[in-house]
């Protein structure tokens, strides 16, 4: 009976190799070399030696067979006791066997014992589970952006939906979901394969997506042949998932509009596209090369009356007053009941804003018509004043640092401390001493009263001694405004020091 269960055993073990090779489609080379180490592993253990022993798996036999070597000697001659034998025993094999020949012994593995049986076994299926992952982590590792078709096998709150295709798993964690669809066991779905790793041996982790925008550029390639072929390409796409995708499309083909072919006939193609993605709304725009026309697009449904481009990727979409306050509207009544006082309207709450923003690439500001006239009009009336980049003898440097502190127009050196403008431009008080000197030749009227530096005690002096205007205090001479003043010299010079920042003349 014991005998029975060895055999039965051990027989089970090749019935495992042979279907295991068989249903697995793994290489047979692999096959012979885990069958080899795992009978050698074994061998080492009963024998204390692995040096002169040979596996090979027989498929055609269905058999392990299993082969040892030994050199014959004459009888007192051996040195090694686990690749020698003597003569004499080998005679009994093989009568006619000579010292110096090779004796090769048959090993059946089915005699080791029950424990020697179990222990292999486990050994095989260990390796060949191991040449299963290898096999799975190799068959997958290139497909990273295929999309496939696979079964939920189940749905765990903390591994996200696990999918099975012929006993491969495939996770799609929390972040790779679309919150609005649903899962359950048995629902056959597509995914996009977004990455296959391995660590440290494990099972090889397979993670897919349905939420990624690559899995609709993929559901575009299948659908639509022009983009397969590569007459129309995909230049750009943004996607909130569930929810609303933009993608922007170009034709290689003038020919051939690249929208339209998108669509499909009676709009067959995009929805096809739809139906998978549970009615996912798509935006399908013509891609252009200059921004403020593929801005418009993008904005899509609506219809702005102009994108000005500010620079350093920044843009100013305007819309109508209408469409303005129905976007607020939109996200007002997505408030939930709370407060209408609490409500301030934020763009990039907007969906299609937000996704226009991605899409284009740009920082964009959204305003409605009423309020870019109110700027344009401000616009208007700052191009009328003196720009502090436009004041001659002021270097570009020290008015770009200028232009960063706030300070945009020439008059503006004027009417602030000299001690603000140091601390707000980091400039030193002799580089703004000569920016001032610089603005003051534009504003030859400028009026002593506005000379914010100087006390309102030599102000009132000055004005009851008739000079109204700095111009007419520097064209005096010192004994002029000593007469006219009544102030002392020392006083006149205080007042120059003040004044002379606003020109170059000094007292006679």
């Amino acid at each position: 009976m014991m005998k029975e269960a060895r055999k039965n055993d051990a027989g089970s073990i090749v019935d495992a190799v042979i279907q295991l090779l068989e249903s697995k489609n793994i290489d047979r080379q692999d096959f012979q070399e885990v069958i080899q180490e795992a009978f050698i592993s074994v061998l080492k253990k009963r024998f204390d030696s692995e040096e002169n022993f040979s596996v090979t798996f027989n498929m055609d036999k269905g058999d392990i067979e299993i082969y040892r070597e030994w050199q014959v000697v004459e009888d007192g001659a051996v040195e090694n006791e686990h690749l020698q034998m003597e003569l004499t025993p080998a005679l009994t094999h093989d009568p006619e066997i000579e010292p110096g020949d090779d004796f090769v012994e048959i090993i059946d593995y089915r005699k080791f014992g029950r424990r020697a049986i179990l222990n292999l076994k486990q050994a095989l299926m260990h390796k060949i589970r191991e040449i299963e992952k290898n096999a799975v982590y190799e068959e997958y590792k290139d497909r990273v952006g295929e999309i496939i078709h696979a079964d939920v096998h189940q749905v765990d709150r903390n591994r996200g939906v696990i999918l099975n295709i012929d006993r491969v798993e495939f996770r799609m964690p929390s972040s790779e979901q679309v919150k609005s669809e649903k899962y359950h066991r048995g629902l056959p779905l597509r995914v996009l394969i977004k990455d296959v790793r391995r660590e440290n041996n494990r099972d090889p982790e397979i993670i897919v997506s349905r939420s990624d925008p690559n899995f609709v550029r993929r559901l575009f390639e299948v659908e639509v042949p022009e983009i397969a072929d590569g007459i129309i390409h995909i230049r750009k796409i943004a996607r909130v998932p569930g929810r609303r995708t933009k993608i922007a499309v170009e034709s290689t083909d003038s020919r051939i509009d690249p929208v339209g072919s998108c669509v499909g006939m009676k709009g067959v193609r995009i929805q096809a596209i739809v139906k998978e993605l549970i009615n996912e709304k798509i935006d399908i725009i013509d891609f252009a090369s200059d921004p403020a026309t593929f801005i418009k697009k993008a904005m899509s449904p609506n219809k702005p009356l102009q994108v000005r481009l500010l620079g350093a990727g920044r843009a100013l979409v305007v819309l109508s007053d209408e469409e303005y306050e129905k976007m607020v509207e939109r996200q007002m009544k997505r408030l939930d009941g709370q407060p209408s006082h609490d409500f301030k309207f934020n763009p990039m709450d907007d969906m299609v804003f937000r996704l226009a923003c991605e899409i284009s690439g740009y920082e964009l500001e959204l305003v409605n018509e009423t309020q870019h006239l109110a700027m344009q009009l401000h616009e208007e009336e700052i191009e009328e004043d003196l720009k502090i980049n436009e004041v001659v003898g002021i270097a570009d440097e020290v008015a770009g640092k200028m232009i960063d502190a706030g300070i945009y127009l020439a008059e503006r050196l004027l009417d602030e401390p000299l001690a603000s403008l140091i601390e707000r431009t980091g400039l030193s008080e002799e580089v703004v001493r000569q920016a001032r000197r610089s603005v003051s030749t534009y504003f030859q009227d400028f009026k002593i009263m506005d000379v914010v530096d100087l006390p309102k005690a030599y102000k009132d002096v000055l004005v009851r001694a008739g000079y109204s205007f700095v111009e007419d205090f520097l064209t005096d001479s010192s004994a002029q405004a000593m007469e006219r003043t009544g102030l002392e010299r020392e006083d006149l010079e205080a007042i120059m020091h003040v004044l002379g920042d606003f020109d170059n003349q000094g007292l006679d």
